[in-house]
């Protein structure tokens, strides 16, 4: 069984345009903060983020077109600031990627070093 992710709250619904771009900096708010965070290579939490856009995103279909219309330069920087914010996040994690594979790599050579065969001695001439 699945659980269904829970809705934004009822004092988030989106009236009108002024609103929706009220809710749209406080997105953009969060996402600066992440980018900042994942820039020093801490750890992020999007959760939530997915419903506060889909809110967004929903409230801009049912106002008027020309209100619509006039959210969608806000949503494209929106939705710059997630592809820059992602950009990021992957360059962290193939970074974590690259230390993990040295990391291994050098304890497998400690190990050899260690545990494997001792260098053949060239036989004693007589």
């Amino acid at each position: 069984m699945t659980a269904t992710p829970p809705a934004p709250p009822q004092d988030y619904r989106l009236a009108d345009a002024d609103s929706a771009r009220r809710a749209m900096a406080e997105v953009a708010e969060e996402l600066a903060a992440a980018h900042a965070i994942a820039q020093t290579g801490g750890s992020v939490d999007l959760s939530g983020l997915d419903d506060s856009v889909a809110v967004i995103c929903e409230a801009a279909l049912n106002f008027e077109p020309d209100a619509g219309m006039e959210l969608l330069p806000a949503l494209l920087d929106l939705a710059r600031d997630l592809e820059v914010l992602s950009g990021e996040i992957r360059r962290q994690q193939a970074s974590a990627r690259q230390r993990q594979e040295a990391d291994e790599a050098h304890r497998r050579t400690r190990a050899v070093s260690a545990y494997g065969r001792p260098p053949a001695t060239p036989p004693v001439k007589d």
